[in-house]
């Protein structure tokens, strides 16, 4: 009974007949999946988790290759088509389902949603355009934009810097892969190549300026810095075992679907933005407090303070800092959590609000 349940036929029938719905399915488990577990992970899991899926992806798409370029066709090696074309969606999809979470931590969406989108889009492409992944140029576009996002992250890891050059080196880096990877399938079949060629070089050169483009608008996220935590307090203090102990307001009742949570400030009392910043050890940057008030008459953001701090990373919590304003006027205030080059890691945002009572507060301890 299980044989036949689970013979190569059935399955194939099984999953012709409900495709759709195993395919959205697929998706929401693995996006819920990926979001429970992936958070939590260390960069070391993460790059081991990353790196798997990439060597599926390439392995599936490569044997694939093999098989269409072969004499005898496809026909003859349908069922390990059929397997190697679901490898193929699994491994890219799984891909960008993480790579969105990953991305998406601690981020203002306000400034990264084109990427997310972009993210989203692939992630839900694998599915819905089945039918055009049998195209090599688009296979090998989907895996270079994976490859892209892994390098941009993965190489500021390893050197223990976060700048420009390591982005342009993450891009070279991603470029010398996909190009060693289509070499491999220049020995497999070079005629298929040939003729798909201008296709192929058009959807990497499109792929590359446009990660190119999404990071210097301050679009991509600057992973591997993670914003874990963050807020704006009415008080503070650092204990003398090194725990950051403040006092904040109370939130109310569905007070988190507030774009700007009120902030009750009693007479001229100071504020004190507190936020904790995860980058991977030894990795050494500088991270800024970019106080901005938002200016009703020209209906834009304006700086009044930076505030910088040197950081080191690995302390699995982030890395904490803080900084006080005084003198804040009623109106809606926000702190970006910044790089030194300006790119946002992570936004708070909240609306100043001129108050003779104290509000009800609580400790929290980070």
């Amino acid at each position: 009974m299980l044989k036949q349940i689970f013979h190569s036929a059935n399955i194939k029938s099984f999953y012709t007949k409900y495709e759709s719905h195993i395919g959205a399915a697929a998706i929401l488990l693995g996006f819920i999946f990926d979001n429970l577990t992936l958070r939590d992970a260390s960069i070391g899991i993460q790059t081991v988790i990353f790196t798997t899926y990439l060597i599926l992806a390439g392995i599936s798409i490569a044997l694939l290759y093999l098989i269409e370029a072969s004499e005898s066709g496809k026909d003859s090696y349908a069922k390990f088509h059929f397997w190697l074309f679901l490898l193929m969606q699994f491994a890219i999809g799984s891909l960008f389902s993480m790579f969105f979470v990953f991305y998406s931590r601690g981020i203002s969406i306000a400034t990264s949603w084109p990427f997310l989108l972009l993210l989203l889009a692939n992630m839900i492409g694998t599915e819905v355009m089945k039918k055009h992944y049998s195209r090599l140029s688009l296979q090998v576009a989907m895996l270079f934009v994976a490859v892209f996002s892994f390098c941009i992250y993965f190489v500021p890891t390893v050197v223990h810097r976060m700048n420009i050059s390591t982005f342009f080196l993450g891009g070279v880096m991603a470029v010398a892969l996909i190009l060693l990877f289509l070499r491999l399938l220049v020995r497999i079949s070079s005629k298929r190549i040939e003729e798909g060629r201008d296709n192929i070089a058009l959807g990497i050169l499109i792929v590359y300026v446009l990660m190119n483009l999404l990071y210097f608008t301050n679009t991509i996220p600057p992973v591997p810095l993670v914003m874990k935590d963050g807020g704006v307090y009415h008080s503070f203090y650092r204990s003398t075992g090194g725990e950051y102990i403040v006092l904040e307001e109370k939130k109310p009742w569905l007070g988190f679907m507030r774009s700007f949570p009120e902030y009750h400030r009693i007479f001229s009392e100071p504020v004190y933005a507190v936020t904790a910043v995860y980058a991977p050890a030894k990795l050494e940057t500088e991270i800024i407090h970019n106080w901005q008030y938002y200016d009703e008459e020209k209906h834009r953001w304006q700086s009044a303070t930076k505030i910088k701090v040197p950081i080191i990373g690995g302390r699995e919590g982030g890395y904490r800092m803080y900084s006080v304003k005084y003198n804040l006027f009623a109106g809606k205030w926000r702190v970006d959590v910044e790089t030194y080059e300006g790119k946002t890691i992570g936004r708070i945002r909240f609306k100043v609000v001129n108050s003779v009572t104290l509000p009800a507060l609580v400790l929290k301890i980070y």
